[in-house]
């Protein structure tokens, strides 16, 4: 089966180790629907600013949401092209030598246009669906969104134009060495500690808060 590849055009474009590169929908995908936050950039006021922000994908959209009056998700809207990053860390690489010290790591460059959702019922999905993206299920268990909440958010969704997926992954056998401990420090997820409200504590004595928590893990 042909996978479908994503172009990825000036600025864009991945110039150097095109070995470490990949355009596939498959692994691009597959690597934002793995993480939860993305570093967007937008130009304001003639200048670049870059924040960091929780994100889903839907479909060949990334949606974003924040404040109405948000300057940066305003900004995103009049512009042609806006960028956003996701990068994933997957273990520090230490060889017998300082200078060829590095990180293995995964990362999911993105660039297209950027669309506000002003219907109610799409905004209302979208907040469902990234809810549901970094939290499973919690949606379902608290009350929906107000209309005045609803109107005090801004939701857009950056369209999958163009992206480009870069990755290193080193060897081991890249790392002997009779001179020094040389290796690779793995990184994996943190181990989640809930902190239960204290209205949770007094109205359910005896219910395992690590359990409940465990129910929202992605």
């Amino acid at each position: 089966m042909t996978q479908k590849r994503l172009r990825a055009e000036p600025p864009y474009r991945l110039r150097r180790n095109k070995g470490q590169g990949d355009n596939s929908t498959e692994r691009i995908y597959a690597l934002l629907d793995s993480a939860a936050v993305c570093h967007l950039a937008v130009v304001e006021d003639g200048l670049p600013v870059v924040i960091p922000t929780l994100y889903a994908r839907m479909g060949d959209e990334i949606l974003i949401h924040g404040s109405r009056a948000s300057s940066v998700l305003k900004a995103a809207q009049s512009q042609a092209m806006v960028n956003l990053v996701v990068t994933l860390v997957d273990a520090l690489v230490l060889p017998d030598n300082i200078f060829n010290h590095t990180v293995d790591y995964r990362t999911v460059s993105v660039a297209g246009r950027a669309r506000l959702l002003e219907d109610p019922m799409e905004k209302s999905r979208a907040l469902e669906h990234l809810s549901g993206k970094v939290l499973p299920g919690r949606y379902q268990t608290v009350r929906e969104p107000t209309a005045k909440e609803l109107r005090q958010t801004s939701v857009i969704a950056v369209a999958i134009e163009q992206a480009v997926m870069k990755f290193s992954e080193t060897g081991l056998e890249e790392l002997d060495s009779p001179d020094a401990w040389t290796g690779k420090l793995i990184l994996g997820p943190r181990p989640v500690s809930p902190q239960p409200s204290r209205s949770w504590e007094r109205a359910t004595a005896g219910i395992d808060a690590a359990e409940v928590a465990s129910r929202f893990l992605r």
